[in-house]
């Protein structure tokens, strides 16, 4: 290819984590109770923790109506508004951390 280099071809799929503990690593689901699961979400700045520094980065962004496409935006509504605070709110005194392979 000439000037631009190699085109990326970007591959999208599905996987339904919401029928079975055992299909996310190391089984980090969580039961929401009606036979569905899911997984924990807030750690917006990537560091492996839910934390304050997550929580803060939420509220400042709140104040900031951001809209788009953020890390901030837990529940992917393109909005980053109190439903994502909420979320980890709810999600700080469990201590979470990233579990990797």
């Amino acid at each position: 290819m000439t000037g631009l280099g190699k085109m990326l071809r970007r591959t999208s799929f599905i996987y339904d984590f919401a029928n079975l503990v055992s299909k996310s690593f190391g089984s980090t689901q969580v039961s929401l109770g009606d036979g569905n699961f899911g997984i924990w979400i807030g750690d917006v700045n990537q560091d492996g923790l839910i934390n304050l520094s997550d929580l803060t980065s939420v509220e400042g962004s709140i104040f900031n109506y951001l809209l788009g496409y953020y890390s901030q935006d837990l529940n992917g509504d393109n909005l980053v508004e109190s439903a994502d605070f909420s979320l980890i709110e709810n999600n700080l005194p469990y201590s979470l951390i990233v579990a990797k392979p």
